[in-house]
């Protein structure tokens, strides 16, 4: 029943009767964070009142449709059940209640006491920019028509989609934020979905750069994988692990697979079948009483403007913004490496200063750069070809960092929430819940689920940087005992399922970064994007565990495991998917 119909009916619409639901559930949860808050025993929070406030913010996304307010309630949780801790007791409670909302302030402002966060800050609100100059000079429309002489069909976006998010393998801010504003136009043109969209770019981003042998990522993964090496004592090369660990990593291998499957195969299913079926219909993303009202996150988006624009108005800033990001990447980076004494300053051009470089540059920074000179260059084209005068470009670029606001306010309150559930110790008490004294054919697939399960909350790199110190040393561990046949490949084998399975709640929860910028670089809904996607995602990773992980555990072969994973999702697609042309005619 639509709200028309309601009122007519005399009843409640919809929206009206969820918003009771969600305010009597959120009522309740605070109620039971109170009580069990107040009277928890002195000193360190409880073990499983830590999974509390990250549980809390997902669910509470879920049911309220709204991020924001969600991640601040986490956050509000997690410093109560701190500050309680500190102080237990129904008399401390009125001053824990002014240390919560205190500590929920610092952990907001620690956000930007880091380098690192407000420079992604910047960099964002400056693509934002960037992308609202390229749409007023026509650009992005100019494009579109363009490419779609050659693209004719939603497969064909799709395919073109995923080449397009391989292609820019070295970064997954950079593949968020670029692809989705190129490919937006000519989706909506070809009638498919912005939540395939987003799925497109979400699954071609952190997947492809957590394997690839040259990306920003690569720093931190061999930094973790050092970790674990100096846990356990083991003499060995971190880059040689890492690579060893590649051909293991069956959920981001699989991710691309199961895109390239669905796209050739023209099936779909779940929500994601019925918002392509809807889009058929043309409406390219979500609207009515259920949609986010607008206004709201990622709802608002820029008209195509159609000038006589040609298609290098977008190519020319896009294509300054790319080579002077690996540019930088690399000039960057080879500074750093020498000064840190990862690389000797004389040493010679090559694949592998190229490696050490780019895991050595700082990313956010060179493409907050990148982006202020592509913008530049958008604001000299579209002043010569007298779209704006050169006072006005000034608005334009500003109209467009304002629809990255929303963005920076979830990224903010995203990091607030890591934040919070590190001091709680989250992510070490899933790992101690786990028993760890199981056969060691089984430990992969362990370890590939607690890091899925971790993932959610603390993103990709908390994981990695959690679960990798402990994993190391128990892969070890088994081999000293003489267990094990070959120890390299079982010890690269451990290492790939935490790289692998941190990038899988990074690539569904609402709550992480990666997640957020994919759904806004392409114009989606974020919580759309997340209901659509995770059961794609949950397809993946179950047949990652249960065909990659798993049997690899025993000693097969990864080419095998790779090959009846993909033999996999074609049953399900023949099983339960279905073509959405043929189902939008219907």
């Amino acid at each position: 029943m639509n709200e028309k119909t309601a009122l007519q009916a005399g009843q409640k619409p919809p929206w009206y009767r969820r918003k009771s639901t969600v305010t009597a559930a959120v009522t309740a949860l605070l109620a039971l964070v109170l009580l069990l808050g107040t009277f928890q025993s002195g000193g360190a929070v409880a073990g499983p009142l830590t999974l509390v406030p990250p549980l809390a913010a997902i669910l509470l996304a879920f049911l309220t449709q709204e991020v924001v307010s969600s991640l601040l309630l986490g956050m509000l949780c997690g410093t109560f059940l701190l500050a309680s801790a500190a102080d237990p007791g129904l008399a401390a409670l009125p001053v824990n209640l002014v240390r919560t909302a205190s500590g929920a302030c610092r952990d907001v402002v620690a956000v930007f006491s880091d380098s690192g966060n407000a420079t992604t800050l910047l960099m964002c609100l400056a693509i934002g920019g960037l992308v609202g100059v390229i749409n007023k000079t026509g650009g992005f429309y100019a494009l579109a028509e363009k490419l779609t002489r050659r693209i004719r069909s939603p497969r064909s976006a799709n395919l073109i989609g995923e080449l397009l998010g391989m292609l820019i393998f070295f970064d997954d801010y950079a593949n968020s934020l670029i692809i989705g504003p190129v490919m937006k136009p000519i989706t909506d043109k070809l009638r498919m979905s912005r939540e395939k969209l987003a799925y497109l770019v979400d699954s071609t981003a952190a997947p492809v750069a957590g394997i690839a042998v040259i990306s920003s990522w690569v720093a931190v993964e061999l930094s973790c994988i050092d970790s674990g090496l100096a846990q356990s004592g083991a003499e060995a090369s971190a880059y040689s692990l890492f690579l060893g660990s590649i051909p293991f990593c069956f959920y981001n291998i699989l991710c691309l697979a199961f895109i390239l499957l669905s796209s050739l195969s023209k099936r779909e299913f779940g929500p994601m079948l019925r918002a392509e079926v809807r889009a058929r219909r043309g409406e390219s993303k979500r609207s009515g009483t259920d949609a986010p009202p607008e206004g709201t996150l990622f709802t608002k988006d820029f008209k195509p403007v159609r000038h006589a624009a040609s298609a290098w108005d977008a190519l020319l800033p896009l294509l300054v913004l790319i080579v002077l990001s690996v540019a930088g990447f690399y000039v960057d980076g080879s500074r750093t490496a020498v000064a840190d004494g990862l690389l000797a300053a004389d040493a010679p051009f090559g694949l592998e200063k190229i490696r050490i470089a780019i895991g050595s540059t700082d990313t956010p920074f060179i493409l907050f750069v990148s982006t202020m000179v592509a913008s530049l260059v958008a604001i000299l084209i579209g002043v010569v070809k007298g779209r704006f005068t050169f006072t006005e470009s000034v608005s334009v670029w500003l109209d467009g960092v304002q629809l990255l606001v929303p963005t920076a306010a979830i990224l903010i309150l995203a990091w607030g929430l890591s934040g919070v559930v590190d001091e709680l110790g989250t992510c070490s008490y899933i790992v101690k819940i786990v028993d760890l004294g199981v056969p060691y054919q089984l430990m992969p697939a362990l370890i590939f689920a607690v890091c899925c399960a971790i993932s959610f909350a603390a993103g990709s790199y908390g994981t990695m940087l959690i679960v990798m110190p402990l994993v190391v040393p128990v892969a070890y561990r088994f081999v000293e005992a003489g267990q094990i046949a070959g120890p390299s490949r079982f010890v690269s084998l451990c290492v790939a399922c935490v790289l692998s399975g941190s990038i899988f709640g990074d690539h569904c929860s609402p709550v992480t970064d990666t997640t957020i910028l994919s759904s806004m670089g392409s114009g989606c809904d974020n919580l759309d994007h997340v209901r659509t996607q995770l059961p794609y995602a949950i397809t993946v990773a179950a047949v990652s565990m249960l065909l990659g992980c798993l049997p690899a555990g025993f000693g097969c072969p990864p080419l095998i495991s790779l090959a009846l994973s993909v033999a996999a999702f074609f049953v399900v697609l023949r099983v339960w998917g279905r073509d959405p042309d043929a189902e939008a005619i219907k």
